[in-house]
């Protein structure tokens, strides 16, 4: 699978080179299984949880027959067909692939005992079958759901009328969300060039299906003038909804459920919106009877907002709840068209508002292939935009399913399959700058936190995971009662610097601060291991609750002014010095790289400009930005570079003495004022400090690699480090677009003293008998982490991973950090990770 998304990647793959790619025989995937379709029986629907249904498995790759297709997901979406599927309602998808099976070979792959969901992707072909001619391996390309066979005449004139059709993902197998895709050859469409893999994978099935419903002669006919009445305007299909109509020249009336999604409705242009939350209507009395009053007052407003007009048009969507509703307020003539019934399928409502009055009720169901070829179109223009709001990597699908099923989104929810980030996959820059308000209105700051929930685990690993994940967040706990940093900062340090869903505080806000003290303290009466014990404060977030301890309490104190930053000297020439010299350029600072020999400064310069290429290719930069950038990039052999700067980051090997000599260097030849900051993941700032001559300069400002990617800075005060310092510190990653988080200068700042420590006892639970893929698979699916800890330590490298260890156990001689025998012997042996060939896992 490296392969293929170093191919996608480089941009220059050919259509032979994608051809030529080995196919993996399996790959991940988000199923349900069959055996567990009954695990939510005699449940309410709003308690079923998607989380404890979707897991991520490896499944066999299928066969291609002729006329479809294999893609490679780089991202992917979810629908409420996901949700429905992963909470086996109104019957599980089980009976629609074993009547798929039936219908002959072909059909009989998709009968298995799992079901891979989603029903959208955007990402590349790597295979077709026979008879396909219009597509070839390479292609980059987006997916609408409609998956037909056509042998009969029915569906020759519009393709959802056709006997066999079906809904990919939801009625087949080996849907989107997953590594690999099966699709037919006729539901591909190109991708659009200006959106990123995850943008363009959100809107195929939403988008399409409002088009059929507004715009298309299968729909409501939608014209100019007319008032469009859309329910849900700040979900999927109404936020799509909402831009058709007004591309339209139609006058959308926009239902929302919250004064924030009121604020999205108007952010796209509409101007007449509904709050329901704040207006309070309750157009059911009690579970059996609907109140007309309210439909009444319902039609007053909608009056009121378009001045006397009544709604020609009603796009429902919702269902149950508003159906008897949508049909009074539609003007006489008017049309209610209808898909999904998100809150229940038996509708109610009065005949004499659609007899008497005239009214059409219109059925519609996705759309066929020249309706969705459309309605991508207007995407590719720029003419309407995504509405993404949020993004999980596809081990958190069932979490994302599970804010859709609550409503505790806007707009639309992807998941990353073979993306590794987000921001990938532009290949039309200057198209996507015009647009780019557009495209991120949905989106919330950077840096919030994604909404997950951390779900018990399951399986033969479940035990060792559980005991894993709970040691690690009561470590968490301890450094917020030693006043080390905040809960908010200690969260957004692993969120960010980890890759976590949830950091340790939001985990426990979920998990239940009770639960995890109980669980915490029956494991120490099992073992007596320390690291169980339950920290004290968890008994009184228990007595207290956690709020009061998750606000931004680490920003409370920040004294000072920043000192001016006009030029800066990155010292060193590895890979972490390149990736802080590329970021400080394309944030428009001058930089001057210093190497101990002018050679490795220029090889160094040399690779932030091919790096800069990369993204030129990719369509993050344009060539503009790069000629701007290399601009301001210069090197040297010469440390008296850098007497001129007003900050130098030193970014030289973590060695204690080299480093000290470096400081003692850096504290005579730079001028006074100029902040010295050490780029260190492990070793005490203080130490670094003292050499200077000149400790309250001297700042810990710890960039993760790859420092282009990677948003975030721990940024490590010692006792003597002046305000200004801190303040400059703060507000040079705010330039560079960075996360800072401040917290106290100790050996591995935050995440590498919670992290290594997490991965070290996984290392040691194999000697219990712990299996490395199981163990993997249980924190992954059952505790929403992208990777699990050993497909972590084989990223991060092995030997890495030995040296960080050895640094923490000598500030900290205690168990958790003495490097276990395990991986002392793999780094001996020459197995240090993917860089290798192989660690814990083998290659690829």
């Amino acid at each position: 699978m490296d392969q293929i998304v170093s191919a996608i990647g480089s941009g220059s793959a050919t259509a032979r080179d994608f051809a030529a790619l080995p196919v993996p025989d399996h790959y991940r995937a988000c199923v349900v299984l069959k055996a567990e379709a009954g695990m939510f029986e005699g449940m309410d629907s709003t308690a079923k949880d998607p989380a404890k249904s979707m897991q991520v498995r490896d499944v066999p790759t299928p066969e291609l027959e002729p006329g479809e297709a294999l893609v490679a997901v780089m991202a992917s979406a979810i629908n409420y067909n996901t949700v429905w599927s992963s909470i086996f309602e109104p019957v599980p998808t089980f009976a629609f692939l074993e009547r798929y099976g039936r219908t002959g070979a072909a059909g009989a792959r998709h009968d298995r005992p799992y079901h891979v969901l989603g029903s959208d992707l955007s990402g590349v072909v790597l295979r077709t079958g026979p008879g396909v001619t219009r597509w070839q391996p390479g292609d980059r390309v987006v997916a609408h759901c409609l998956s037909v066979e056509l042998e009969g005449p029915e569906g020759h004139d519009d393709t959802m009328l056709d006997p066999g059709q079906r809904i990919w993902g939801y009625e087949t197998n080996f849907g989107g969300l997953a590594e690999l895709a099966l699709v037919k050859a006729n539901q591909l469409m190109p991708k659009p060039a200006h959106l990123t893999w995850e943008e363009a994978a959100c809107s195929g099935l939403v988008n399409s299906t409002a088009y059929r419903q507004l715009v298309s002669p299968n729909g409501a006919r939608m014209t100019q003038g007319d008032v469009v009445l859309i329910w849900g305007a700040g979900g999927g299909v109404g936020s799509y909804a909402t831009q058709l109509a007004l591309n339209g020249g139609a006058r959308p009336v926009c239902v929302v459920s919250s004064p924030e999604k009121a604020a999205i409705a108007r952010s796209m242009g509409a101007e007449l919106v509904i709050d329901r939350s704040a207006a309070g209507y309750r157009f059911w009395k009690d579970d059996q009877t609907q109140d007309p009053s309210e439909w009444r007052r319902f039609g007053a407003h909608i009056r009121e907002l378009t001045g006397g007009d009544d709604p020609d048009i009603v796009l429902e969507h919702p269902g149950r709840d508003t159906f008897g509703a949508s049909v009074y307020v539609a003007r006489r003539g008017g049309t209610v068209v209808t898909c999904a019934s998100t809150t229940g399928y038996q509708h109610q409502y009065d005949n004499r508002y659609l007899w008497m009055h005239l009214k059409r009720i219109v059925g519609s169901h996705f759309a066929n292939y020249r309706e969705a070829w459309a309605a991508n179109k207007l995407i590719s223009q720029g003419v309407v935009h995504p509405t993404l709001s949020a993004v999980f990597p596809l081990a958190g699908a069932g979490d994302a399913a599970g804010a859709v099923h609550r409503n505790a989104h806007s707009g639309k929810v992807g998941v990353l399959c073979l993306a590794d980030q987000e921001g990938l996959g532009v290949t039309d820059p200057e198209l996507r700058e015009r647009h780019l308000p557009a495209i991120n209105r949905f989106r919330k700051p950077a840096d919030a936190p994604r909404p997950v929930r951390p779900i018990r685990v399951r399986g033969k690993a479940d035990v060792a995971a559980t005991a894993l994940v709970y040691a690690y967040l009561n470590r968490a706990v301890s450094l917020l009662e030693a006043g080390y940093a905040s809960a908010a900062d200690i969260d957004t340090a692993m969120r960010l610097g980890c890759g976590l869903p949830a950091g340790p505080f939001a985990m426990l806000a979920e998990l239940g601060p009770a639960a995890a003290r109980d669980t915490l303290a029956k494991l120490h009466a099992e073992t007596n291991d320390p690291a169980y014990r339950p920290a004290a404060l968890l008994t009184e977030f228990v007595q207290s609750g956690l709020s009061n301890w998750l606000g931004d309490s680490g920003r409370a104190n920040r004294n000072g002014s920043p000192r001016p930053v006009d030029r800066i000297g990155v010292l060193g020439t590895g890979t972490m010095a390149c990736g802080i010299a590329e970021i400080m350029v394309t944030a428009g600072i001058p930089t001057v790289v210093v190497g101990r020999e002018a050679g490795r400064a220029q090889a160094a310069t040399a690779r932030v400009a091919e790096s800069l290429s990369r993204c030129v290719a990719r369509g993050r930069l344009t060539q503009r930005d790069q000629d701007e950038a290399l601009a301001l990039l210069g090197s040297s052999g010469d440390r008296a570079a850098l007497r001129e700067v007003d900050l130098v980051i030193e970014a030289v090997v973590e060695d204690v003495p080299v480093k000290r000599a470096v400081f003692a260097r850096l504290g005579r030849i730079c001028k006074p004022g100029a902040v010295l900051a050490t780029a260190t993941s492990s070793l005490a700032v203080t130490e670094l400090a003292a050499a200077s001559g000149r400790p309250s300069d001297v700042i810990g400002m710890h960039f993760f690699n790859p420092a282009p990617a990677m948003r975030l800075v721990e940024i490590g005060s010692t006792p003597a480090t002046a305000a200004d310092v801190r303040a400059t510190a703060r507000e040079l990653c705010g330039r560079l677009g960075k996360t800072g988080i401040e917290c106290a200068d100790r050996t591995g700042f935050i995440v590498n003293y919670l992290l290594f420590a997490y991965l070290n006892r996984a290392i040691a639970l194999l000697d219990d008998g712990a299996d490395v893929t199981e163990l993997d698979d249980a924190v992954r699916a059952g505790f929403g982490y992208p990777l699990g800890p050993f497909a972590l330590l084989d990223v991060i490298g092995l030997d890495v991973s030995l040296a960080i260890l050895r640094r923490l156990h000598r500030t900290f001689p205690e168990p958790d950090f003495l490097a276990a025998p395990r991986l002392e012997q793999l780094v001996a042996a020459g197995r240090l990770g993917r860089k290798s060939g192989g660690g814990f896992h083998p290659p690829r």
